[in-house]
């Protein structure tokens, strides 16, 4: 199953919502592979392979057979795969019982099930320290 947000009536996204109710989104499908910096201002579904960096201001979802290497940072993220990086969300991070976290994570609050795999350190309760707007914006400086 695939995990969406909501929208609050301010326009923020946040929880789960069912599918019928997502919006666009960027879909690596699970025969993809990607390598080098993937940006993005809508949601990203990842069911593929994906070596980098990944970051957007919207939602991200790892499926359950997905594989990350890289650093990640979004508002939301849902992740039921494996992911070796560090991991800032802005909002939310949800772990399935299926996920598998090799890195760091940062952010305001943090969901994990049981059987939920984390080797790293985990900071929640607090914004993390630059947005990913921010984020985004400072590496296009460089």
């Amino acid at each position: 199953m695939v995990a969406m947000f909501s929208k609050e009536e301010d326009g923020t996204e946040h929880g789960m919502v069912s599918a019928g109710e997502t919006t666009a989104q960027t879909v690596i499908g699970p025969t993809v592979k990607v390598e080098g910096v993937f940006e993005s201002e809508d949601n990203i579904l990842i069911e593929g392979h994906v070596t980098g960096t990944i970051r957007t201001t919207k939602n991200l979802t790892v499926g359950k057979d997905a594989s990350i290497e890289a650093d990640v940072s979004a508002e939301n993220m849902h992740i039921a795969g494996e992911v070796k990086g560090n991991i800032v969300a802005t909002h939310i991070i949800e772990l399935t019982s299926t996920a598998r976290i090799i890195g760091d994570i940062e952010t305001d609050i943090i969901s994990i099930e049981t059987g939920a795999m984390v080797q790293g350190r985990c900071v929640s309760g607090t914004k993390p320290a630059a947005t990913v707007s921010q984020v985004v914006a400072e590496e296009k400086v460089d």
